[in-house]
C-alpha cells in the first residue's frame, strides 16, 4: 500500500511540474465577435440592407391593402382586372419575403464565417508569437440576445487574452480599410 501511495504521489508531483510549464490563455469569443469593428460594420451593412428591402416590402403591402379596399367598391371588368393585379402583388410579396429571409440567412452566415475566420487566425498568430501551449474559450457564443454557455468556470485575469486579440484584429481591420 505504501508503494502505491508513493507512486501516486510521484505521478501527481510530475503532473504538477508539467502543468506549471504550460502557458494557457482564455478568450471570450462572444466579446471578440461583438466588439470586433469588422463585425460591427458587417452587422450595420446587413441591417441597412434589411431596412432597404423591408421598405420595398412595406410599399408592396400598402399596394395590396389599397387594392383590397378598392375591390370592395368595384364590380365587373374593373374588379376582375384589379383582382388579377392583387394576386400578382400577393405573389410578388410572398416571393420577396422568401428572398429576403433567404438572403439574410446567407449573408449572416457569410459574415459570421468571415468574422470567426479572422478571429481564429488572430488567435493562432498571437498564440504562436506569445508561445501559448493552450487557448481555451470562456464560453460558447450565443445568438444575439441569448446568453452564452460557459465552458471555463474560473480563470485568473492574467490568463484572459481577449483584449489583446481584440486590439490585434481591430488594428488589422483599420489598416486594411485605410
Amino acid at each position: 500500500m505504501r508503494f502505491f501511495t508513493c507512486v501516486l504521489f510521484l505521478i501527481i508531483a510530475q503532473m504538477t511540474v508539467f502543468a506549471a510549464d504550460l502557458k494557457i490563455g482564455v478568450i471570450d469569443e462572444q466579446k471578440l465577435i461583438d466588439k470586433y469593428e469588422k463585425s460591427v460594420v458587417l452587422v450595420k451593412k446587413l441591417e441597412d440592407r434589411y431596412k432597404k428591402e423591408e421598405a420595398k416590402m412595406k410599399e408592396l403591402d400598402d399596394k395590396i391593402k389599397s387594392a383590397k379596399r378598392e375591390l370592395m367598391i368595384l364590380d365587373g371588368e374593373k374588379r376582375e382586372a384589379l383582382l388579377g393585379q392583387l394576386r400578382r402583388y400577393e405573389v410578388e410579396f410572398k416571393v420577396n419575403r422568401e428572398y429576403l429571409s433567404e438572403m439574410l440567412t446567407v449573408k449572416k452566415a457569410q459574415y459570421t464565417k468571415e468574422v470567426r475566420d479572422d478571429i481564429q487566425k488572430a488567435i493562432e498568430l498571437y498564440s504562436k508569437d506569445q508561445k501559448f501551449d493552450l487557448i481555451l474559450r470562456k464560453n460558447l457564443p450565443g445568438m444575439r440576445g441569448e446568453m452564452p454557455q460557459k465552458i471555463v468556470l474560473y480563470n485568473k485575469e492574467k490568463m484572459d487574452i481577449t483584449n489583446e486579440i481584440l486590439n490585434m484584429i481591430n488594428r488589422s481591420f483599420k489598416e486594411q480599410n485605410r
